[in-house]
């Protein structure tokens, strides 16, 4: 997911980089456009209340959401509870206010975008599509991000 953190800390080609390795749909919330070309293959749509179905509907059945300067704002994450809630949520933001303020997290980094998902991009090949359709899940092996948090239970 491309938040608003990606266009203002000017990490979308890193960001590109890594959701084109990963081969995963980007769902771009509104604060996030421009961070992530609109008519790329990878790209889904908005999300939340503005969002596509695609976008939407990809949250709901993802097994893990990976958000980069994405805050869970009320018009993406219209019920915090319930959002994503079949998923393993990784969070990538600056600012540590807005880590589980909205959405709770299994995972998260605090650190500007151009670090986490550059941190991301560089643990290793690219991963190859496994044929299921609908996307695939590729093992998130990271370096050590800048700093990381507990889980959820």
């Amino acid at each position: 997911m491309c938040g608003g953190g990606v266009v203002r800390g000017r990490a979308h080609r890193q960001f590109r980089a890594f959701a084109e390795k990963l081969d995963a749909p980007v769902a771009i919330t509104v604060m996030g456009g421009g961070g992530f070309p609109g008519a790329h293959p990878l790209t889904t749509g908005m999300v939340g209340m503005h969002g596509t179905q695609a976008s939407n509907t990809a949250c709901d059945q993802c097994d893990l959401l990976i958000a980069v300067g994405c805050r869970f704002s009320d018009r993406v994450a219209l019920d915090p509870d319930s959002f994503a809630s079949q998923a393993k949520i990784v969070q990538i933001d600056i600012d540590r206010a807005e880590i589980d303020k909205n959405v709770l997290t299994d995972h998260h980094i605090v650190g500007a975008g151009q670090t986490g998902a550059g941190t991301a991009q560089s643990a290793g090949p690219p991963v190859p599509p496994s044929g299921v359709e609908g996307g695939y899940s590729p093992p998130c092996k990271e370096k050590p991000p800048v700093e990381e948090g507990p889980t959820r239970s």
